[in-house]
Order: structure tokens, then C-alpha cells, then sequence
């Protein structure tokens, strides 16, 4: 992927910025107590199989999305985003233009693990074409294939 994607003229997406990690944080896990390890929290996403992307809605810094590198065949998206600032579906078709790029780049499977009970992030994988796939131990398991997202996306 480019440095920056523009997409509809309202969503761009750059990489995310350490002085961003804090803010994607707390918007996937809530307000940090004060101890916590921002350093160590820097370290991981900064790890050679995380790509982390900002995304902007009409110029306001409104999700993170990084990408993790599970294996040679499976991605996994880890999405963070500030409530009611961006469209539902304006996300999912951008997720589902990451997951184009991805699948064609090599990978096989692009996943998501959704923690218990988040119905929000289980919506947004239903709209980008992923199936649950059972429970794992930290959530709901939802994936799409490269075959599946063929048939999908290209059929």
C-alpha cells in the first residue's frame, strides 16, 4: 500500500504515528489506568509482522487499523475506531479494499478475533464478507478465504 490512500475524497489512510497509539487504544479498550506501559505498548505494535494504518474521515483522525502478520498465509485485523465519527459501511468497503490488496499480495486468509460480546466490531465483520468460524480463547474467530472472497467479491 502507498504511504497515503484517498478513497471517496473523505476517507485517507496513512500510517499510524507513535503520538496515535495512545488515542487507538483507548478507543478499543477504554479510558488507561496511569501505569500504564506505553513503552512495552510501542514496542509490540512496532514489531516486524504489524503494519499500522491511520484513518481519517473528512481530515479528522477518527480509526486505527493495523494488520498483523500471523503466519506466511493469515493476516489478522485489529480495528479501533471513535464512536459515530465514520460510516459503518464507508469502513467495512475500505476494509474490504485492504483485504483485496492483501489477498493478492499472497496472503490466503484475512482474520479477525472479536472479544465476547463487542456486537459493533461483529457487524463489521459480517459487512466485509468474514464468517464466524467458531470460539477461541480471547473471542469470536471470523475470517474470509481468498476463495470465498473470490466468489464474493469477483463473481
Amino acid at each position: 500500500m502507498a504511504n497515503s490512500l484517498k478513497y471517496a475524497q473523505l476517507i485517507e489512510v496513512t500510517m499510524l504515528r507513535r503520538d496515535q497509539y495512545r488515542q487507538a487504544t483507548e478507543w478499543e479498550y477504554g479510558p488507561q489506568p496511569e501505569n500504564t506501559d506505553w513503552a512495552r505498548l510501542t514496542r509490540d505494535l512496532e514489531q516486524p509482522n504489524w503494519i499500522n494504518y491511520a484513518v481519517y474521515y473528512k481530515n479528522h483522525f477518527c480509526a486505527a487499523v493495523s494488520l498483523e502478520c500471523v503466519n506466511s498465509k493469515i493476516v489478522r485485523f485489529h480495528v479501533a475506531k471513535q464512536p459515530k465519527t465514520i460510516n459503518p459501511f464507508e469502513l467495512a468497503d475500505l476494509l474490504i479494499r485492504m483485504a483485496d490488496w492483501l489477498l493478492r499480495i499472497g496472503f490466503d486468509e484475512i482474520e479477525a478475533v472479536i472479544p465476547f460480546g463487542y456486537r459493533p466490531s461483529r457487524r463489521l465483520a459480517i459487512r466485509t464478507g468474514m464468517t464466524y468460524r467458531g470460539n477461541v480463547q480471547n473471542g469470536e474467530r471470523f475470517s474470509i478465504t481468498k476463495d470465498e472472497y473470490q466468489r464474493l467479491y469477483h463473481e
